[in-house]
């Protein structure tokens, strides 16, 4: 009876444990799973771009105004074999191609600079500069600036009113040179001037005395 029972307890036993392996063989695996999920799920996009030639003027800024015939012109280029410049004075009309200005760049892409000399090209007025790369009018970049008159600031003298007084009171004296007099007069000045208005009131009034008393002499 007690080998009955082991042998039904051993067969129970490995009749368990094939039933869990077989569960454990038919489940797929967690990272099977996430891996099949992903894949069917996500798309990936790449996107290439490609850098086309261009050009833009960083400086001056549009609309600037300068009091001065000289001016230079900052720009930022790419992919640029040849670049072009031309200078269009609008208040006359005339346009300057800048053939003296051309620029070969050893690298295809940078900054360049040029500068002008408005007086060269009209004077006063109002201007647009262009540039070009490569010869291809779709590149170009332009600007506008505008050369003006400046004022000639007139120095004002130090101190100097409305009134045509300085600060110290001094009157404008039109340009005359009129000598400085310093007078200064102290108590001392004051005292001894007294006493000598005093002495000459006194021998004036001695001598009138003595002359009465000689005529009442001779009297």
């Amino acid at each position: 009876m007690k080998r009955t029972k082991k042998h039904i307890l051993g067969a129970c036993g490995l009749a368990l444990v094939a039933a869990v392996t077989a569960i454990a063989v038919a489940m797929p695996t967690p990272r099977a799973s996430a891996t099949g999920s992903a894949s069917s799920d996500t798309t990936v996009q790449v996107m290439v771009t490609e850098r086309t030639e261009s050009v833009r003027i960083i400086s001056p800024a549009d609309g600037t105004e300068i009091d001065q015939s000289s001016i230079t012109i900052s720009y930022n280029y790419v992919l640029a074999n040849k670049i072009t410049h031309k200078l269009v004075n609008k208040t006359t009309g005339e346009v300057f191609v800048l053939t003296d200005l051309d620029y070969l760049p050893t690298e295809h892409n940078g900054t360049h600079s040029v500068t002008l000399n408005l007086d060269n090209y009209g004077g006063y007025g109002k201007y647009v500069f262009y540039v070009t790369i490569n010869d291809d009018a779709a590149t170009e970049d332009a600007v506008s600036f505008e050369y003006i008159k400046g004022s000639i600031p007139v120095p004002d003298t130090p101190g100097e009113d409305e009134s045509g007084s300085d600060s110290a009171g001094t009157p404008d004296t039109g340009g005359l040179d009129v000598p400085e007099t310093n007078l200064i007069i102290s108590r001392l000045d004051i005292v001894v001037s007294g006493l000598v208005v005093f002495m000459l009131v006194a021998l004036i009034a001695i001598h009138i005395m003595r002359k009465n008393k000689d005529k009442d002499a001779r009297n």
